[in-house]
């Protein structure tokens, strides 16, 4: 199982999600120093899959750390954490 940290968002022309930017924290949120090197491309489909195997993601801001874990929201979608400025549409596109 891996622990990944998102960094990023991308949105269709509608505005709906479509993937996530993120890397590997080689354990745990709190293992930041130790990120991996390589930046990886989730759809929100692989992400739910992932999530769904045991696998875990984490929002990150490079100005205040981390924010919340992502959940499936039951309904194939991704759920955003409840804190007010660190939500997945707070993060940089790409």
């Amino acid at each position: 199982m891996a622990t990944y940290v998102v960094t990023a968002a991308r949105y269709d022309e509608d505005l709906k999600l479509v993937a996530l930017q993120g890397q590997e924290t080689h354990g745990s949120p709190a293992a930041l120093p130790e990120l991996s090197e390589e930046i990886h491309e989730f759809t929100v489909r692989e992400v739910l899959g992932l999530i769904g195997s045991g696998n875990s993601f984490h929002l990150f801001f490079p100005s205040g750390g981390l924010a919340g874990s992502i959940v499936p929201n039951g309904n194939g979608l991704i759920e955003d954490p409840c804190i007010e400025g660190r939500r997945i549409s707070d993060l940089p596109h790409f």
